[in-house]
């Protein structure tokens, strides 16, 4: 239902104040808190504009448990918490168990969720099909992208090109564990230009056959400011010994966290998409 790494990577960005003003994350209120507030005072509930209401049944991040944020589900009915406080909530997920810890003090409030961390079912951009010519005794396992059966078959025969080429004696066959799916950014590829993203992906060879093959970037002097972003970021290192390209040594690598961003520019197999939704439900 909910991306959980992809939000708790965007908390850890965020500091105490942005909580407070709502500029990077939205405040909020429920619904059934203004209900309850109005049946019992007889008043109109002197809520802000700037704040979002949320619906009962929806969902929002509140320190529920104490000091922490947790993914809570709104409700009429009451649940028991572990220190034996009844509230109106399910609690769903906690994404950050200690905010004094992360933040540098406890928060107090209720906290929209972004949308981009709803989880919606996902449908492959390019679909795969496995095409054997019928003079091949093996099932080749070469995936062909297209839109339907017959164009990947189409494509097939026209990337190899044979004298004995037949279009009634090819077998197609459909191979969903090789679609590829919408690439997933990581969240620090929003402070970042469309040419530092580009750096990234060139570092990494993504536009390889083989992504991860190589991890260096020669910057010319025109991009230092850039790689100064990078640095900062903590995406890519420079080396302080001299290395094979000289003296003027403007030679970058990717550091670990670095290769992750770089791989998330990249186009998900079916299995890696399935395991996300493993490891974030």
């Amino acid at each position: 239902m909910f991306d959980y790494k992809g939000l708790k990577e965007f908390l850890l960005t965020l500091k105490a104040d942005d909580f407070r003003n709502g500029n990077k994350i939205k405040t909020c209120t429920c619904q059934n808190e203004i209900d309850r507030y109005e049946k019992n005072t007889g008043k109109k509930y002197p809520w802000t504009k700037e704040k979002v209401i949320i619906p009962n049944g929806g969902f929002h991040l509140v320190d529920v448990l104490g000091n922490d944020l947790t993914i809570v589900k709104t409700s009429k009915r009451g649940y028991r918490l572990p220190n034996g406080r009844v509230v109106n909530c399910k609690i769903i997920h906690t994404v950050i168990e200690d905010c004094r810890k992360t933040f540098g003090t406890p928060l107090n409030g209720y906290w929209e969720i972004p949308k981009e961390f709803y989880k919606t079912k996902e449908y492959p951009i390019r679909k795969a099909f496995l095409v054997t010519p019928h003079w091949s005794d093996e099932m080749n396992d070469k995936p062909t992208y297209e839109e339907t059966a017959s164009k990947a078959k189409y494509r097939f025969m026209q990337e190899i090109e044979h004298e004995e080429n037949d279009w009634f004696k090819f077998k197609v066959k459909r191979a969903k564990e090789y679609d590829l799916f919408e690439a997933k950014p990581h969240i620090l590829t929003k402070e970042l230009t469309k040419y530092q993203i580009g750096i990234i992906g060139h570092m990494n060879g993504n536009n390889y056959d083989t992504p991860g093959c190589r991890n260096y970037y020669v910057a010319g002097p025109h991009e230092l400011e850039h790689f100064k972003k990078l640095t900062e970021l903590g995406i890519v290192t420079h080396p302080i010994s001299k290395d094979i390209f000289g003296k003027d040594n403007r030679v970058f690598y990717l550091t670990k966290l670095g290769i992750e961003v770089a791989f998330s520019l990249l186009l998900r197999l079916r299995n890696q998409v399935e395991e996300a939704i493993k490891t974030n439900a």
